[in-house]
């Protein structure tokens, strides 16, 4: 009776009136009242529903079953199938939607279908790897801030891949803290390059200066991924810096300058093929002993040796005193490793003295620009300040926004 009471007057009414008629069917159906011949009524006039012309009447269809659980599943697999503005909210919301039913969407095309599907309150492993791989930057941001989704470890490389160039993701792969220190490293080395590169392309820095600060900007950002890093994680990055060719010499070096032994502990273990646990006690044992045998069997260069032999003496005396959030290199390390190396007076040292001579002058740039920011958040006291006190005072500002801008 239901249904020919209902096709009777739909033929009639307006889309509006089907709309709301459709709601109310939909409601009382929900409601779990009727009994099974009127249940059965009411499903086949739903069913029948879904061929109504108006959008309207489907889309009120889908906002008011389209998150039920006891649905028959036909009518949500045809609202998943209809235009946008209908099965984004089914994609959005159907408990119903297997996997399967779901990946089938995302091969529609359409942006606004794949970012509801993105959007879902869970989102499984295999569900996300798909939306990864196929969809567009919208979606994928979503499926990243979404705290309902499984995000697959495996699929972030490729994404990264896909995507190599985009900010946006960048920003968001950073701010998850599940985010593997692997990933993170390789993300801050394409912020380096991409900063530097812009700069390069607007002339404020030349070729050579341009490659000398993304190199800095790279291992300062992979030692300081790398300090906050479980033991697990740092052999990780240390496998994904490797094989990127960014595990250098000159990395480890400016990591115990900075304070952070761990990343070159697990590198010579890595290098050399040998456990943490032995490599740990090489490194820092204050005798040296086994240090040397250590660093020539994982294949470091020789020319090296005395530079990490005086920053590791130098991290034994000074190592306690760091107590950065972010590490850093240590001016007072650097020096002291430049006046050991010096005191050897070997010619073959020269290549050595000019990286440690660069790493003084970043250590002091950045020392500098610390103690600057510091001295300029406290307020001054009211003093009388005469004209040219004034004029040496302007001066000095001047001097410190050039050096803030280098």
């Amino acid at each position: 009776m239901i249904i020919k009471s209902y096709l009777e007057w739909s033929q009639t009414a307006s889309a509006e009136d089907r709309a709301l008629a459709v709601g109310i069917l939909a409601e009382v159906y929900l409601g779990g009242e009727l009994g099974v011949e009127e249940r059965w009524n009411a499903e086949a006039a739903l069913t029948l529903a879904l061929d109504d012309p108006s959008v309207g009447v489907r889309k009120r269809l889908a906002e008011l079953l389209g998150s039920a659980e006891r649905v028959p599943r036909h009518i949500i697999q045809v609202l998943a199938q209809d235009t946008p503005e209908v099965s984004r909210i089914v994609l959005a919301n159907s408990p119903l939607l297997q996997d399967v039913d779901l990946i089938e969407q995302l091969g529609r095309g359409s942006e606004s279908l794949n970012l509801a599907v993105a959007q879902r309150a869970h989102v499984s492993i295999a569900l996300a790897a798909s939306i990864m791989e196929r969809c567009d930057i919208t979606a994928i941001l979503a499926l990243l801030e979404n705290e309902g989704a499984e995000v697959p470890e495996a699929s972030l490389p490729r994404l990264l891949e896909r995507f190599a160039d985009e900010g946006s993701l960048r920003e968001v792969l950073l701010a998850r803290d599940d985010l593997p220190v692997s990933i993170r490293v390789t993300l801050v080395a394409a912020i380096a390059r991409q900063l530097t590169g812009f700069a390069e392309s607007c002339g404020w820095l030349t070729t050579m200066r341009a490659d000398r600060l993304a190199r800095e900007t790279r291992e300062a950002g992979a030692i300081t991924v790398a300090s906050s890093a479980q033991s697990h994680e740092i052999s990780e990055a240390v496998i994904r810096l490797r094989k990127s060719g960014q595990l250098t010499p000159q990395l480890l070096l400016r990591s115990v300058l900075s304070g952070e032994t761990r990343l070159l502990v697990t590198a010579l273990a890595d290098l050399a093929e040998v456990s943490l646990h032995k490599a740990s006690g090489f490194v820092h044992s204050r005798s040296g002993m086994g240090f040397k045998a250590l660093y020539r069997k994982a294949g470091m260069p020789a020319g090296l040796l005395p530079a990490f032999e005086a920053a590791l003496s130098a991290w034994h005396e000074f190592g306690a005193a760091f107590d950065e959030d972010v590490p850093r290199l240590s001016l007072r390390m650097v020096e002291r490793v430049l006046t050991s190396v010096a005191m050897l007076e070997r010619e073959e040292l020269g290549q050595v003295m000019l990286l440690l001579t660069q790493y003084q002058s970043e250590a002091a740039r950045e020392e500098a620009r610390i103690s600057l920011a510091a001295m300029m958040s406290k307020p001054a006291p009211p003093v009388m300040i005469e004209q040219d006190d004034l004029e040496k005072r302007l001066e000095t500002a001047l001097e410190i926004e050039l050096l803030q801008a280098a």
